[in-house]
């Protein structure tokens, strides 16, 4: 009974956080969503193609469901926005199946309220980008991975290795993901001969993908790609390697994403309660490595930092590119959560250290709130350049060719 209030809690609280001035903040649209639009609609009436060399190359999975909400509910701001938006919702749902069966209900309860309330979350459920949808399938085959580690069964690593292969097909960050269970299953001895069906559901859905690629390269990577850059030498490509790993560690703490569509400009990632209880948790992690799900979110973690490693530093910090970190951060707070709740206190002082707890996690949730509905809005009047409607952008088939557009 009370798992059953728990969920439908979260899933109403997500909804409205998600859905809540929905087509005022952001009001207008961004050029990567007007490309957005130009890559769904090619696909429609046409065969299947797992990639599309327009708009610099994508994988079309996403792009596909998007194709779908046009054709359900008209060309119109909702439709575009709606699939990110769902699978916002569906995250944090998937968050607590996974973090409720790693700690205690009552704490699984409370990181998804951490996670549904943190504005680099619920930030990219408002508007189309494919974050979202990548999330999603890396949650679902991180929870058959958990599942297969509790269960030792050949179904459920045959799924966390399908749903890795899905993540693969979507946002390009996404393609690393699918070595994080292989890492985790060959350390865990007592599942390592699971590989095998992890790896049959996975390359069944990447090595097609990969064939592609290596005969259509997409611009975008390889433009971006910092050891491949022209312009700088080897020891430049090195200390701007390391400057992108303390621009993408900093913006959890000090220097936040400078693009009004990701972030209120300069902002963290984490506020200061957040962050302190990041920082603790995950020095208990690196403490306590040998525990099998501390290595999953560890591993989790340093891949989801990875693709901004390899790319200009101009690109950098970037909280699109490291969205699939947020798991880890709320793991780590749980542990924090987690390692105070237990430890025993003199004269029944307990149940005031967990209202305290419990009250600075509410106090973080109002923070991230008002953080961007009352200041990051403003923000996204001006970062959302696309200043018209969509019957002014079907009028010119969804090109976008000078400034004026803006006004």
């Amino acid at each position: 009974m009370r798992n059953g209030i728990y969920i439908v809690t979260l899933l109403l609280l997500a909804i409205l956080i998600i859905f809540g001035q929905f087509n005022q903040i952001p009001a207008n649209i961004d050029r990567d969503e007007v490309a957005f639009i130009r890559l769904s609609k090619s696909l429609t009436d046409k065969p299947y193609v797992m990639h599309s060399p327009l708009e610099t190359g994508h994988s079309t999975l996403y792009f596909y469901i998007l194709a779908g909400s046009f054709r359900l509910f008209g060309d119109n701001l909702l439709a575009l926005r709606l699939p990110a938006a769902i699978f916002g919702v569906i995250n944090g749902l998937l968050i607590y199946l996974i973090f409720s069966y790693l700690f205690k209900k009552d704490l699984g309860f409370i990181l998804v309220l951490v996670f549904i309330t943190l504005r680099w979350q619920f930030n990219f459920a408002r508007f189309s980008y494919e974050a979202t949808f990548l999330l999603f399938l890396e949650l679902i085959s991180l929870y058959c991975l958990v599942i297969t580690i509790k269960t030792r069964t050949k179904l459920s690593a045959l799924l966390t290795g399908v749903f890795a292969g899905f993540a693969f097909h979507s946002y390009t960050p996404g393609r690393i993901f699918f070595i994080i269970p292989l890492i985790v299953l060959f350390l865990d001895k007592k599942n390592r001969g699971l590989i095998r069906y992890y790896l049959l559901g996975s390359m069944a859905l990447i090595i097609p993908l990969v064939l592609n690629l290596l005969q259509h390269p997409e611009s975008r990577i390889a433009s971006e790609f910092l050891f491949g850059s022209n312009n700088l030498d080897l020891i430049g490509k090195i200390i701007a390697f390391f400057e992108n790993f303390i621009k993408n560690i900093g913006m959890l703490f000090i220097n936040g994403d400078m693009n009004g569509r990701h972030n209120y400009p300069g902002k963290p990632a984490l506020n200061p309660i957040l962050s302190v209880m990041f920082l603790i948790g995950i020095l208990f992690a690196i403490k306590d490595k040998k525990n099998i799900f501390n290595r999953i979110f560890l591993i989790y973690f340093v891949c989801s930092l990875l693709p901004t490693l390899f790319t200009l530093p101009s690109g950098n910090p970037n909280m699109l590119r490291t969205y699939t970190m947020i798991p880890s951060v709320v793991y780590f707070v749980g542990i924090t959560l987690s390692v105070i709740a237990r430890t025993p206190l003199r004269g029944g002082r307990s149940n005031l250290v967990k209202l305290i707890l419990l009250m600075a996690i509410l106090s973080s949730s109002l923070y991230e709130l008002r953080t961007y509905f009352k200041f990051q809005k403003e923000v996204t009047r001006y970062s959302f350049e696309v200043r018209k409607n969509f019957d002014w952008l079907k009028q010119r088939n969804y090109e976008l060719k000078d400034d004026w557009y803006r006004y």
